[in-house]
């Protein structure tokens, strides 16, 4: 009975990083992040200025030149910003795999 027990709080712990990921994934702030990174990779061509959100206050629109350094940097801080979210839900994935191995591994 008490593997059973076990067992069920797993289970249950693995779906509440499934929630957990889920909602790191469809963060607004995240979500944002992204777009705006996309934004600056896909502006290779066409106008030589591009409006784009701070990254330190997302209500500040800035213009820069297309390929400077200062779109390079703002490219950078958005990168940095991305890569904290990744590791934390890499974390995350990293637990829930721990615990389905434990879940699922075969009793000795």
């Amino acid at each position: 009975m008490k593997r059973l027990s076990n067992r069920k709080s797993i289970l249950r712990e693995i779906l509440i990083l499934d929630n957990k990921i889920k909602k790191k994934r469809r963060d607004p702030k995240y979500v944002w992040i992204k777009h705006n990174i996309l934004s600056i990779e896909s502006s290779r061509f066409g106008s030589q200025l591009i409006s784009i959100a701070s990254p330190k206050d997302p209500d500040i629109i800035l213009q820069v030149k297309n390929n400077s350094q200062q779109m390079k940097h703002i490219l950078l801080c958005y990168k940095e910003m991305l890569t904290e979210f990744d590791n934390g839900v890499k974390e995350l994935l990293v637990h829930k795999k721990k615990l389905q191995k434990h879940l699922f591994a075969r009793p000795t």
